[in-house]
């Protein structure tokens, strides 16, 4: 009976102590790499330990505040769901430095699972321009095949001077790399209130690809799931600010982003290869101003996007307008059911919304469109993708819209199934787009009385909270009822709950209740 109990109690601590975890200190001033590194006394001193080890589930490994690190982070070793790693700091100062000083990544996340990083400052500058990232993902069927609970939150990515066109370099990669026909993904992967700043090619990119895959091969076999990148902003990259590629029911929320396409052509939010992205509360502005026309626009549904929604958004001083859905019928992938709605655009370039290719089923509603003098742009933009491969959309809704049209609008539509209904213009409406019955023109110089707009809006609004200066009065010719549109998400852009009459209200702000 003792040998029993003995054997039952010596069950009961083992894995308590198989699991204990460690906290490991790096300190670059006062560290030894033949400490120990489990005391702040006892502190490592440069990134060599800290890659030679193989970390267990719930270790923390703290660099000091206000100290800086030069060379590659490439830790080892997973943690759980119930108990990550994490990366951090301690002691008072600035956030840790890592600086790649050229590497091809500076924090290499590879083949690991269940990782936190949180609170740490990453930079990567070389001698020349080459291929390289701030923090590298990577999974492969090599190895793990699938990494999980990967968080990067409060981090900061800063001047990487990689390949300015580039599709595999900038602040934060993620690639999952399939091989013999076997497919790598990520299950859970979040970017939270991180900042990245000053980097070239782009912010944060996606890749699910195989071996002979070319840069823009789309993967639909295996998709990464439980993706968010929520709360970050993102400014100065030399392409696009965010690559989303071959995820399912990914969230890109409430971030900011200023400046994207600085140094080459391209959206700032793109998705590819994806099912049912989330696309909401973000501000985006000032894309591709440096550039031109082309692409350049705010919003991106691209080849292989299926139910994209693009909901609460505010844009504005885009070059390429707020929201691109193409398809190229070369890559015979289906692009549908795309929703843009409750968004507002402000003095965005060259088009409003537009469709390239065979892209089928999009839905433009409860929008509200200020377009300020002086700009020129098509209000819908629709046709081929490129002029030589044949494929139109087909499928286009627009209803419900608010413009207020101060500039020259027009419209550039060679697809079929197009509807208007229920939009309302203040100021001049263009022609040449499909019948609207139920179209309204508002008096802008009535209007105005009882909406105090200024001639250039985006003077007039400093954050989110002054977009209710959009609200349409009840004396106005758009106050009269538009559509009713089922699932329709059930509120406006500045979360009022949308019941009784605001659920036939045009634009993107509800009316107050009477």
């Amino acid at each position: 009976m003792l040998r029993t109990r003995l054997f039952l109690a010596l069950c009961l601590i083992w894995p308590l102590q198989s699991f204990a975890a460690t906290t490991f200190y790096i300190d670059a001033t006062k560290g030894s790499d033949a400490a120990t590194g489990t005391t702040p006394e006892q502190a490592w001193s440069s990134l060599t330990p800290v890659n030679d080890h193989k970390f267990a589930p719930g270790d923390r490994i703290l660099f000091h505040a206000g100290q800086s690190w030069t060379g590659t982070l490439t830790p080892h070793g997973s943690g759980t769901a119930d108990s990550p790693i994490t990366l951090s700091s301690y002691g008072d100062g600035t956030k840790p430095l890592i600086q790649g000083a050229g590497a091809g990544e500076t924090i290499m996340l590879n083949e690991i699972s269940y990782w936190t990083l949180r609170g740490l400052a990453v930079t990567n500058h070389g001698k020349t321009v080459g291929i390289r990232n701030g923090i590298m993902i990577h999974v492969s069927t090599s190895g793990a095949g699938v990494a999980s609970g990967i968080s990067l939150i409060d981090v900061d990515v800063s001047d990487v001077n990689g390949e300015v066109g580039s599709k595999s370099s900038g602040g934060i990669g993620i690639m999952a790399w399939g091989k013999n026909g076997k497919s790598a993904h990520f299950d859970g992967l979040l970017i939270d209130h991180c900042t990245v700043e000053h980097v070239d090619g782009q912010g944060i990119w996606f890749h699910v690809k195989h071996d002979g895959d070319s840069d823009d091969d789309i993967e639909t076999k295996q998709l990464n799931t439980n993706v968010r990148i929520t709360g970050t902003t993102i400014l100065d990259t030399g392409r696009n600010a965010i690559f989303l590629r071959s995820t399912e029911a990914g969230s890109i929320d409430h971030n900011i982003i200023r400046f994207a396409s600085a140094r080459t052509h391209g959206n700032a939010i793109v998705v590819v290869g994806t099912k049912n992205t989330i696309i909401r509360e973000n501000e985006v502005s000032f894309t591709g101003v440096h550039q031109g026309g082309g692409e350049n626009g705010a919003f991106d549904a691209d080849d292989g996007a299926i139910g994209t929604v693009i909901e609460y958004n505010w844009t504005y001083d885009n070059n390429g307008g707020m929201a691109n859905i193409v398809n190229d019928p070369r890559k015979h992938a289906e692009n549908s059911g795309t929703i843009v709605r409750y968004n507002l655009s402000e003095n965005d370039k060259a088009r409003i919304v537009s469709f390239g290719g065979d892209v089928q089923n999009s839905m433009v509603y409860n929008n509200t469109i200020f377009v300020g003098k002086g700009i020129a742009q098509h209000l819908l933009e629709a046709g081929r993708f490129v002029s030589h491969v044949p494929g139109n959309p087909e499928g286009i809704s627009f209803f419900n819209n608010v413009i207020y049209n101060q500039g020259s609008l027009d419209y550039d539509i060679n697809a079929t199934r197009v509807a208007f209904d229920a939009n309302c213009f203040f100021g001049k409406h263009p022609s040449g787009g499909a019948k609207d019955a139920h179209i309204a023109i508002a008096d802008f110089a009535f209007d105005k009385a009882a909406m105090p707009i200024a001639d250039s809006i985006p003077d007039s609004i400093k954050d989110r909270k002054g977009i209710a200066i959009y609200r349409i009065p009840p004396s106005s010719t758009c106050a009269a009822p538009g559509l009713a549109i089922a699932n329709n998400g059930g509120r406006d852009i500045l979360g009022a709950v949308l019941s009784g009459e605001s659920l036939t209200a045009r634009g993107a702000v509800a009316p107050l209740p009477r």
